[in-house]
């Protein structure tokens, strides 16, 4: 009697694709990290091993140390969840982040001959990623301060300010303007037209008709015309301004600044 066994020979290395997040993204969080895989030979008349497992590091570029699962130390290589679809993802476990950090991701696949990927490439399957974590800030600059308390005269026609953001820059800047300085819960915010809307309504957030799109990190300068209606505006009165700045960062980052300031409009 002769026994006949059959095997398949599969010497090929497994391929894998980051999808998400994008090779130089500028992340504000990163709550999973996404990706494809495929084993090889993948033809009519061969048929692969099968994806065994996918893995991959996450290394902190200031000081070349790997994320372990739960700190930083030597290369670790992480395991992460595929399905039949030739899909994987990293959902937990994910690294601690920090603020203008850059990190460097590579993903690797192994398939169940023990073939595993060892060459890589940067935007495939190896990308790198930094954090923008503190939303951005603004500032009203032509406000004259007097005894403690900010004015505009009646020769100011715009509100002109700066906003910063690093690493992400900035995006968009707004500006709304409320006849009430002592609540937002009211419908006192000017819309295009008169003092009388709530602060959420269509047309109370008015972008800036400037801004100076400097490097991220280096101010930008901004002017609003739009949100400063002087015709509606009283001598004497305490209106408040919101400077609603928004960064480049994925998800966008928002911040909401108020400013107070009393009219004057006596020569």
């Amino acid at each position: 009697t002769t026994d006949i066994s059959t095997f398949v020979y599969d010497n090929d290395k497994p391929s894998t694709t980051i999808t998400g997040p994008l090779h130089g993204a500028i992340r504000s969080s990163l709550v999973q990290i996404t990706g494809t895989m495929q084993d090889f030979p993948n033809t009519s008349d061969r048929s692969p091993a099968g994806i065994h497992r996918v893995e991959l590091t996450i290394q902190r570029l200031s000081d070349s140390q790997y994320w372990r699962g739960s700190d930083w130390g030597g290369l670790t290589w992480l395991s992460t969840s595929t399905s039949g679809s030739g899909i994987w993802e990293k959902t937990t476990g994910l690294a601690n982040f920090d603020h203008n950090a850059s990190y460097w991701i590579v993903a690797r696949s192994s398939d169940k001959a023990n073939n595993v990927e060892s060459v890589f490439d940067v935007e495939v399957d190896s990308i790198s990623v930094t954090f923008d974590l503190w939303a951005p800030t603004a500032a009203i600059s032509n406000l004259y301060l007097t005894a403690g308390t900010s004015y505009y005269n009646f020769s100011v026609s715009s509100i002109v300010g700066t906003a910063l953001d690093s690493p992400a820059d900035i995006n968009l800047i707004e500006v709304a303007i409320s006849s009430n300085s002592a609540s937002d819960g009211d419908t006192a915010w000017y819309n295009g037209t008169a003092f009388g809307s709530a602060l959420g309504a269509a047309g109370v957030y008015r972008s800036t008709a400037t801004f100076t799109d400097n490097a991220p990190g280096a101010n930008d300068l901004w002017t609003s015309t739009l949100a400063f209606p002087l015709s509606l505006m009283e001598h004497g009165k305490t209106y408040k301004t919101k400077v609603r700045t928004t960064d480049k960062a994925s998800p966008a980052l928002v911040r909401n600044q108020d400013f107070a300031f009393r009219y004057d409009v006596i020569h």
